[in-house]
C-alpha cells in the first residue's frame, strides 16, 4: 500500500484539478493543467502519461520530478517541492507513480463492469 493518495477536486473556478497528498498530509504533486470534467482529468491521468518521471535540479539547486505527457512531452504533472537528495526525489516520484497505477487499474476494472452490467441488461 502506497503511503500517498491522490485526490481529485474541482477548484474556485469549477476546473479539476488532481493533487497527491503523501502520509504526513504534505503536497507531494499536482496537474498543471486544469480539465473541464473529472472524465477529462481521469482521462489524462491512465492513457498520457509516461511511466517514468523526468528528474531534473530547480534554480536552487534542489531536484524536482515531473511526468511528461507521452503525446507531447510537456510536463502535465509536477512534485510540489524541492528534494535535496535525488534519491528521495526518485521515492516521491515513485508514491505518486503506485497511488496513479493504483488508481488507474481501479477505474479501468470500474469501466469494464459497467460496460458488462449494460451488455446484460441490453
Amino acid at each position: 500500500m502506497s503511503d500517498c493518495s491522490l485526490r481529485k477536486y474541482q477548484d474556485v473556478n469549477k476546473w479539476w484539478r488532481a493533487k497527491w497528498i503523501a502520509g504526513n498530509g504534505k503536497i507531494l504533486a499536482k496537474t498543471t493543467r486544469k480539465y473541464k470534467t473529472k472524465k477529462a482529468l481521469v482521462e489524462d491521468l491512465t492513457t498520457t502519461i509516461s511511466i517514468t518521471a523526468e528528474i531534473y535540479k530547480d534554480k536552487s539547486k534542489d531536484y524536482r520530478w515531473r511526468w511528461p505527457a507521452k503525446a507531447t512531452g510537456r510536463s502535465i504533472i509536477v512534485s510540489s517541492e524541492g528534494y535535496r537528495g535525488k534519491s528521495d526525489c526518485a521515492q516521491g516520484s515513485e508514491l505518486a507513480l503506485d497511488e496513479t497505477v493504483a488508481q488507474s487499474f481501479f477505474l479501468m476494472e470500474k469501466s469494464m463492469i459497467d460496460k458488462a452490467e449494460q451488455a446484460l441488461q441490453s
